[in-house]
């Protein structure tokens, strides 16, 4: 046999042991490491051990890394909601082990207190009105509408003012200028 026969048959086997790829969840020469834990589905680059993909709540290229603070989920796309006192939320689930900061609720502590309820865990109800500040409870629309109606009438008030000194003028003109005789608004007294 040729020696340049067996030359290639001794590549095509390196090239088969190069190209086989290792079973999920394994990595490296003879496939001898696991991938890391938190790579989704078990699944690595066969010859660095990098992911893909991390599950939810991690990053990195080893997924070895806590979403940043303030963030969780698939790849760490979502913010934290109003954690009461501040705390951060699970960097997997979003939930905010301490409740929410009064205002808000739901696990995730996202929704705003539903109209006419506000408070921690929106179990106060507003006593004015339906809408209400959701944190303090403060009547919302009831001020500003209180203060428009109060504008109007010291606007109505001084029309209403006009409208009597005008009246008045006029009633001064008919009966005190007009049989005496007037002149661009000063009263002239005839000799008839």
């Amino acid at each position: 046999m040729d020696l340049s026969i067996y030359n290639v048959l001794f590549a095509v086997l390196l090239c088969v042991k190069c190209t086989s790829a290792c079973r999920n969840g394994w990595y490296g020469d003879d496939c001898k490491w696991r991938c890391p834990s938190n790579c989704r589905g078990n699944v690595c680059d066969v010859t660095q051990g990098t992911c893909f993909n991390c599950t939810d709540g991690w990053t990195g290229n080893y997924c070895d890394q806590l979403c940043p603070q303030g963030h969780h989920g698939p790849v760490c796309k979502y913010e934290c909601g109003h954690c009461k006192g501040g705390v951060v939320c699970h960097h997997v689930t979003g939930h905010c082990v301490n409740g929410c900061e009064p205002g808000y609720t739901g696990q995730t502590c996202t929704k705003a207190c539903p109209n006419g309820y506000y408070g921690e865990e929106c179990e106060k109800f507003c006593k004015v009105d339906s809408k209400c500040n959701p944190v303090t409870g403060e009547c919302c629309g009831c001020t500003e509408l209180l203060k428009q109606v109060q504008e109007k009438g010291e606007e109505v008030d001084k029309m209403h003012k006009t409208i009597i000194g005008l009246a008045v003028a006029l009633a001064f003109s008919l009966l005190c200028c007009f049989p005496l005789g007037c002149w661009c608004g000063y009263c002239i007294f005839r000799d008839d």
